[in-house]
C-alpha cells in the first residue's frame, strides 16, 4: 500500500484516548511489507501536541492527493481502510496504464 504513498503525517497525545485511532493506524500501517515495498516514504509523526489538540493523520500520495483526516471521528480501522482504498485505486490506475 505504501507504494503510492509519499508521506505520512500522524500528530496525536499519546495519552489521550482520543488518540487510539491514530495509534492503531501507525501499527496498521508501519509493517515491515509495507515499508519494505516503499522505502522512499516519508513518515512525520509528532505526539508533543497541545493535549487539548485533535490527532490528525496527513497523508500525501504519488499523484499529489492529499488526504486530512481529522483522527478523532474515526477509528483506526476506517483511517487505514480509507488510505487503503485510494492507494490500491492508484495502483489499479497504474497498472491499466502499463
Amino acid at each position: 500500500m505504501l507504494k503510492q504513498v509519499k508521506k505520512v503525517s500522524v500528530k496525536f497525545s499519546p495519552f489521550k484516548k482520543s488518540s487510539i485511532s491514530s495509534r492503531v493506524f501507525l501499527n496498521r500501517i508501519m509493517t515491515k511489507d509495507n515499508l519494505s515495498a516503499n522505502p522512499a516514504c516519508v513518515f512525520d509523526v509528532s505526539t508533543d501536541i497541545e493535549y487539548n489538540a485533535s490527532p490528525s493523520v496527513l497523508v500525501e500520495f504519488k499523484d499529489g492527493k492529499v488526504m486530512d483526516i481529522q483522527a478523532k471521528t474515526v477509528n483506526g480501522d476506517e483511517l487505514y481502510s480509507s488510505v487503503y482504498k485510494y492507494a490500491k485505486k492508484l495502483k489499479d490506475v497504474e497498472e491499466m496504464g502499463r
